[in-house]
């Protein structure tokens, strides 16, 4: 059995007086740590009868949060500077209005002369061209193979009304995806940037991150377990290395 744990307050030295805000901080962490520590410990239990991988998983969850538990205090903070009253505007004081924003008068002008929309801000015209070339790179990628194995048994899976040569059921994929390409831009262009730059895509780290962020990772998944996402980048990577080679 697990002996009985030492307060946080019982370490402090007898010749100091702990202020109020000390006091309830330690009692905080102690009444944390008691609580999660005796999750653990009844985890760990179980873990060695049971010998069960869910059961371990919660317990390394446990011991993470009994390993992470910290001590912290808050203290009311005193202004260091003197604050200094404003004077009141006089009664008879000119207001001046300010002028609405303009933005072909800001710094974004000089956009219109580089940019691809000549404006700016991107026009429908030129964010479709963009989707489209994405869209021809799934298409190289199988995408029609990967919707046709997910076919919901209609006749669309196999209809080519247009005659481009791709069933009804894919462009309806690909519609689907220009209806919220405006978030799969930004999306992209995020974790882009926390990967150093929007020319260079997104590293590995901003993967993981992203994957975490939309908790597309799960450890009881059969198919989406943490390995499963990294392999995901990887082989996307080495298309993209034989595509550009």
């Amino acid at each position: 059995m697990r002996k009985e744990l030492l307060e946080l307050r019982a370490s402090a030295p007898k010749w100091w007086k702990m202020p109020v805000t000390s006091v309830e901080a330690a009692q905080r962490f102690d009444t944390k740590h008691r609580a999660i520590s005796a999750k653990a410990d009844h985890l760990c239990i179980n873990s060695g009868k049971a010998k069960s991988a869910a059961v371990a998983d919660k317990f390394d969850e446990a011991l993470f949060a009994v390993r992470t538990n910290r001590y912290f205090e808050l203290r009311p903070v005193e202004p260091t500077e003197k604050v200094i009253a404003r004077a009141r505007r006089p009664e008879d004081a000119k207001v001046i209005e300010p002028k609405p924003f303009d933005v072909y008068k800001s710094i974004w002008e000089p956009r219109r002369k580089d940019a691809d929309s000549k404006d700016v801000y991107d026009t429908d015209d030129v964010e479709f061209k963009r989707f489209s070339i994405d869209w021809e790179v799934l298409l190289g990628l199988g995408m029609t193979k990967l919707v046709l194995a997910h076919d919901d048994g209609d006749d669309d899976g196999v209809e080519d009304e247009d005659g481009d040569g791709i069933p009804d059921e894919v462009e309806d994929v690909g519609m689907a995806l220009w209806n919220v390409h405006d978030l799969l831009t930004s999306i992209y262009t995020y974790y882009s940037i926390e990967s150093g730059s929007i020319s260079d895509g997104v590293g590995l780290n901003a993967w993981t991150d992203f994957t975490d962020d939309f908790k597309l990772v799960s450890k009881t998944s059969k198919y989406c377990k943490r390995k499963d996402a990294d392999m995901i980048f990887l082989e996307d990577a080495s298309i993209i290395t034989i595509r550009t080679e």
